[in-house]
């Protein structure tokens, strides 16, 4: 079994094959909501197929970026609300007002209107070191696309947009 200190043991998914997720635990982020965490992308090639193998430099950056973003609180989603305000402004202008259910007028008002539902732990493009956490919600003013936010190392955001 493989362990993540941050969040403890990980099992295998039942659903996906390629997923291991952790029992939920709560997130400072979200005011301690818990949630899991999903790492996606990390089997090693070589371990046992009867086994579930990360390879030990990959596990203690997996664990350097969840610790990271552990780290995060509520200032931080508060800095991170301007770029989700960005984005719904631009989901607003791009589906027009009369497609869009909510109005809000300020990025103090944007988390009102999001529900985080998973965390994923997922690596960088090959030949990149980096380890993403990548928040995975959805949103009243898009439920088709929904929204992510996008960590690299746990506290760098690089990215807030749709759902890939």
């Amino acid at each position: 079994m493989i362990t993540v200190p941050s969040v403890g043991p990980l099992s295998a998914s039942e659903e996906i094959e390629e997923w291991l997720i952790s029992k939920p635990i709560a997130v400072p982020y979200f005011d301690g909501l818990e949630m899991t965490f999903i790492l996606d992308g990390f089997a090693d090639e070589s371990a046992d197929e009867e086994e579930i193998g990360i390879d030990p430099e990959v596990e203690k950056a997996i664990e350097q970026a969840v610790r990271a973003f552990l780290s995060l609180g509520a200032n931080d989603r508060k800095v991170a609300g301007e770029s989700v305000f960005q984005y719904f402004r631009k989901t607003l202008d791009a589906l027009g007002e009369d497609q869009v259910a909510v109005a809000i007028d300020s990025a103090d008002e944007v988390w009102e209107y999001v529900e985080p539902t998973e965390i994923f732990v997922i690596p960088g493009d090959e030949g990149e070191n980096a380890i993403y956490i990548m928040i995975a919600a959805e949103c009243d003013w898009d439920p088709e696309h929904g929204l992510q936010l996008v960590y690299r190392g746990g506290n760098e955001l690089v990215r807030v947009g749709a759902q890939d």
